[in-house]
């Protein structure tokens, strides 16, 4: 596996946020498919059996990778150049043939200076260095400290690095969480399975610690037995983690929350407390996510709710059931159906309704 993948460093430090297998996909476009010298992007077509080729049972479901397609088409990149800033998406096109399982993708021409014809400021290194890291924030890490191998060694403010990386404001904001959830677990998986090694420290101004200094060497690579599977990291699912976060949890509480309950579950329940919680009925945001979650709250609602909007129905039906027994429609059937209406609901007078109404 030779496959180069070449991007300007104004690429590698733009801002952006994908998912794991996003970038998978990304790289082997650009690692296989890109021609460096072309002046134009063309449309680039693969096969889902390639990508699993490339990363083993990791790419092996069909509907996995569609989803991943349709997300990655809606993937933005903010760019800095000059004075310049370019807001792009990461995808133009793309295109499913569920029979022939081929997929069809094209890049917005204006990135192009990014990625064709580049004869400085760029950073180049082989797909097999980053195929084994199973976190995206592993390889844009890698493409970071890879861009600086020469140097043997490069400075973030916390902020600074967390700003490129997409990570929120308010996600890791104590040190230990970014240190033990992003930059150990990055560490772990890089300096074992790419050509680059690196250590760091932790830089404090004040009371508080603000820079990181890496020290950046290469070595032979590293890498394991077995291509990496669908299975990331609970921190590196990315909307599920944010969206708990966001709403109050600590990142400890997230993680629990996302290996014990399905993605379908968290999402409805998150939405259903910031709704109760927008119309003032949460007072404590972290006991209540723990009990919407345990006894799934969002479900008992919309139960709740499509119980209310049959019985609207049901009663207007049974309204005209009325009219059309006072128009002098006393068939069985239709005074069979009325009872039942009163019955169904509870009603005391449904043997007697015909003195009701």
């Amino acid at each position: 596996m030779k496959q180069l993948i070449v991007k300007s460093n104004r690429l590698i430090e733009a801002k952006y946020k994908l998912t794991i297998n996003e970038q998978r996909i990304l790289l082997y476009v650009l690692s296989e498919l890109v021609k460096k010298d072309d002046r134009e992007f063309g449309v680039y077509k693969f096969n889902a059996y390639d990508l699993r080729q490339h990363f083993g049972r990791g790419m092996e479901n069909f509907d996995r990778i569609v989803d991943t397609i349709y997300r990655l088409r809606n993937r933005k990149i903010l760019i800095k150049d000059g004075v310049e800033e370019i807001n792009a998406d990461w995808v133009s096109v793309s295109i499913i043939d569920r029979e022939t399982r081929d997929i069809t993708i094209e890049f917005p021409q204006l990135m192009k200076k990014y990625l064709l014809q580049l004869k400085e400021s760029f950073t180049s290194y082989q797909l097999e260095n980053v195929v084994y890291l199973k976190s995206s924030y592993s390889v844009r890490l890698y493409e970071l400290l890879k861009q600086y191998l020469g140097i043997k060694k490069r400075t973030f403010y916390i902020e600074e690095l967390k700003e490129i990386l997409c990570i929120p404001n308010d996600q890791y904001v104590q040190y230990s969480h970014f240190r033990d959830k992003i930059l150990e677990v990055c560490k772990k998986q890089i300096n074992q399975n790419s050509d680059i090694h690196y250590d760091y420290e932790a830089i404090k101004q004040g009371r508080r610690y603000r820079i990181i200094k890496f020290t950046i060497s290469s070595q032979p690579i590293r890498r394991e037995q077995q291509l990496p599977t669908l299975e990331t990291p609970p921190f590196e699912q990315h909307d599920l983690f944010d969206s708990l976060i966001k709403y109050g949890c600590s990142p400890s509480e997230s993680e629990k929350y996302i290996k014990k309950y399905p993605k379908e579950l968290i999402e409805r329940n998150v939405k259903y407390c910031i709704e109760e919680d927008e119309n003032g009925k949460v007072d404590n945001k972290r006991g209540y996510i723990k009990s919407a979650l345990d006894r799934d709250f969002a479900f008992e609602s919309s139960v709740s709710k499509s119980k209310k909007e049959q019985f609207k129905e049901d009663k207007i039906r049974n309204d005209n059931l009325i009219r059309m027994w006072k128009d002098g429609d006393h068939s069985k059937e239709t005074e069979d159906e009325i009872e039942k209406f009163y019955k169904n609901v509870g009603h005391p007078i449904y043997k007697n309704w015909r003195s009701f109404v």
